[in-house]
């Protein structure tokens, strides 16, 4: 029985008073004592938040520069970490050893998802993001449009670019932060490709690919 205006009453009959669910005032009354805490959802973690952080920190580093990495290689990051720093299993004498359901977890807590990646040259990769390179062809294209007179007619303005398809591409799902793009850097290419030619100008006129 519990006091409510003074009055002696059950607990159904003071959440009834009070408009609230039995659940919700038995869960009030436990914190209150003490007797229970309530936290994050999920699982308690077993790395710290400033170890978890660093992880995180490192994912999207990788995934910047071309190496994003998988799931698989994740999970042995940080079972080299766990065998290195004696982290163990709560209540046990065994290193702790994540799993699939940490993973998913600590994804979740870090805002990680995982995505398909697509190849590309570890040259092409360094000049998108040189802003050097991409100011200059710029001021070189717009040059070249005041030279020929180009600049207002979209029509006379074509574009064609070489692409090749690999007859077996390795497009992998890797991890990385949420909203990152992310690119898989390659050395160069032994594969079997198809190459075409395609070709369009700024008013939308395609021609058919080579």
């Amino acid at each position: 029985e519990y006091k409510a205006d003074g009055n002696k009453l059950s607990m159904r009959e003071v959440a009834k008073k009070y408009n609230m669910s039995v659940n919700t005032l038995y869960t009030r009354l436990q914190v209150s004592k003490g007797l229970r805490v309530i936290g994050n959802q999920g699982r308690h973690s077993i790395l710290s938040n400033a170890q978890e952080s660093d992880l995180a920190n490192c994912i999207e580093s990788m995934g910047a520069m071309g190496f994003a990495p998988i799931r698989k290689q994740i999970l042995g990051i940080v079972e080299t970490y766990a065998r290195n720093e004696k982290i163990y299993k709560p209540g046990t004498s065994t290193i702790w050893c994540p799993g699939r359901d940490w993973l998913q977890l600590f994804m979740a807590r870090n805002k990680l998802s995982s995505k398909k990646t697509k190849t590309m040259h570890a040259g092409r990769i360094s000049a998108i993001k040189n802003p050097f390179i991409i100011n200059d062809f710029y001021d070189k294209l717009e040059n070249i449009f005041h030279k020929t007179d180009l600049k207002d007619k979209p029509a006379n303005c074509w574009n064609l670019d070489e692409s090749g398809f690999p007859m077996d591409p390795n497009n992998v799902e890797t991890v990385s932060r949420v909203g990152q793009k992310v690119v898989s850097v390659v050395a160069g290419s032994g594969r079997e490709n198809i190459t075409t030619l395609a070709v369009c100008n700024a008013d939308g006129r395609l021609l058919d690919p080579l």
